[in-house]
């Protein structure tokens, strides 16, 4: 290896630590503030450097904040492998579909919702998302899933062929629904609970719930899962925050 490569090489690697570093501190502004409510600046002063820096790096506020989720949601989340669980479903058994299903969804709730760290700002930059990108952005987070979801429609196809493409697309659209209500729902159910976050009972629960109400609309078997979780007692007594 010459002098001179080792150099680049160097310098590559303090280019890709620079960048993860800028990419980080987006990601915290963005995730607690929205894409509106965030500046350039702001990024900045969080990630310790001028303005400049991240002009350099990425142009513009709006190729930044695609390059953040891509960064956060695309590359840590991994999610593209997210319903693995169906790789081995057979596609004449419906109690299979169904526990995929319920394997995949506990998955998508763990990793929206598990121990903090794991994904840092994750659930604030999903919501960030879905508020306030352009459809550029919006396709580009939507290229996520659409492997998962094809490869789940596929599989329900063959044991519903009786489904019409508005039948399955008001199916998607129940299942994703209920997802993503747990995210920008959060605030309502935790009044609702007393609790400053989800308990671990609880996302068990709403999981296997999700997964039951889309098998039922389409008349497959429920999935077997714990469904163990009540409404405090102690709760019972506050304002219902979604009356």
């Amino acid at each position: 290896m010459t002098k001179n490569h080792s150099a680049r090489k160097g310098v590559n690697i303090q280019g890709t630590r620079k960048r993860r570093h800028l990419l980080e501190a987006a990601g915290k502004a963005f995730a607690e503030n929205g894409y509106a409510g965030t500046t350039i600046r702001d990024i900045a002063e969080i990630a310790g450097v001028q303005p400049s820096a991240l002009i350099y790096h990425f142009d513009n506020k709006e190729n930044l904040f695609r390059a953040t989720l891509r960064y956060h949601i695309l590359d840590n989340a991994n999610l593209e492998r997210i319903a693995d669980a169906f790789d081995t479903v057979d596609g004449s058994d419906p109690q299979s579909f169904s526990d995929a299903l319920y394997e995949t969804t506990k998955k998508i709730i763990g990793v929206f919702h598990g121990p903090k760290g794991k994904v840092p700002h994750l659930t604030g930059l999903v919501v960030s998302m879905l508020i306030d990108s352009n459809k550029q952005t919006n396709k580009m987070v939507q290229e996520l899933g659409i492997n998962s979801t094809e490869k789940i429609s596929s599989i329900l196809l063959k044991i519903r062929p009786d489904l019409t493409p508005t039948e399955l697309f008001w199916w998607r659209h129940l299942y994703w629904s209920q997802i993503f209500y747990t995210l920008y729902g959060e605030q309502i159910l935790l009044a609702r609970m007393g609790a400053k976050k989800y308990p671990r009972d609880f996302l068990e629960t709403i999981a296997l719930r999700i997964v039951k109400s889309c098998c039922m609309r389409v008349g497959l078997p429920s999935p077997q899962g714990p469904d163990d979780w009540k409404l405090p007692p102690e709760s019972a007594h506050l304002p219902s925050a979604d009356a």
